[in-house]
């Protein structure tokens, strides 16, 4: 849950609320809908534009070209494929240990500890 942690409202909020306490917090004063319509568009401009930096790269090209591909065609084939594994692992795998992390964080905030760290 990385891009879902990086771009929940109410873990934000609270994270933002351990560190600076006097920190006014609009976040609070929003209501449900425009709470989950702000949670879904973030999230999605968040993956759109981590593809957008990753495919406009030129990254994923200059790989496939390194990676032995000669024609243009087999080059843009090789290069979705690359770019279809950088999704997978981006969404999955990151959201899933990054969402951990953020996890620990706030446990770490709130209670000062950590069940790892003992």
């Amino acid at each position: 849950a990385f891009v879902s942690s990086l771009v929940s409202i109410s873990s934000i909020s609270s994270i933002i609320t351990q560190i600076a306490p006097d920190f006014p917090n609009p976040i609070d004063n929003m209501s449900d809908a425009a709470r989950a319509t702000l949670e879904g568009w973030v999230a999605t401009l968040t993956l759109t534009a981590l593809q957008a930096i990753v495919l406009y790269s030129g990254l994923l090209t200059l790989l496939s070209t390194l990676g032995g591909y000669v024609s243009h065609t087999a080059i843009g084939i090789s290069t979705l494929r690359k770019l279809w594994c950088f999704n997978f692992l981006l969404v999955l795998l990151g959201s899933s240990i990054l969402g951990t992390i953020f996890k620990t964080i706030d446990d770490i905030l709130q209670d000062g500890l950590c069940i790892l760290i003992n």
